[in-house]
Parts: structure tokens; C-alpha cells; sequence
């Protein structure tokens, strides 16, 4: 993520992990894995590289849409 933070300074990220975090319960109910939630839009589980940078556009066109 800190590699693509660059590219998306209007993107704000959050992740949460299963087992030490446990602040999401009340939105995202519980987890058994990892999550990354981008402008509390956009939620991952399947985090990879690729699916991060997917998930940081779609989360900007979503903010731009408001």
C-alpha cells in the first residue's frame, strides 16, 4: 500500500486485522481474515497489489460521484 500511497493522495485507507483489531466489528460485522476498507467505501479481503490499486479507483470515482 505505502508503494501506491503516492498515486492516490485523495485516498484514505484503513485496514483491520482479524484476530487484533477489532474496531470494524460494529460496521463490517467479524472477520476471519484481513480487511482494507478505502474511504469507507470500498472493502477488500483479497488483498493483492492489483486488487488494491482496482479498489483505490473505484473508491476515487465513487468520491467523485458525491
Amino acid at each position: 500500500m505505502e508503494s501506491l500511497a503516492p498515486d492516490y493522495p485523495d485516498v484514505e485507507v484503513k485496514t483491520y486485522t482479524a484476530g487484533i483489531d477489532d474496531a470494524y466489528i460494529p460496521k463490517y460485522g467479524v472477520l476471519t481474515s484481513s480487511l482494507l476498507v478505502i474511504n469507507e467505501s470500498v472493502a477488500v479481503t483479497s488483498i493483492s497489489k492489483k486488487s488494491i490499486r482496482k479498489a483505490f479507483e473505484q473508491a476515487r470515482w465513487l468520491a467523485q460521484q458525491e
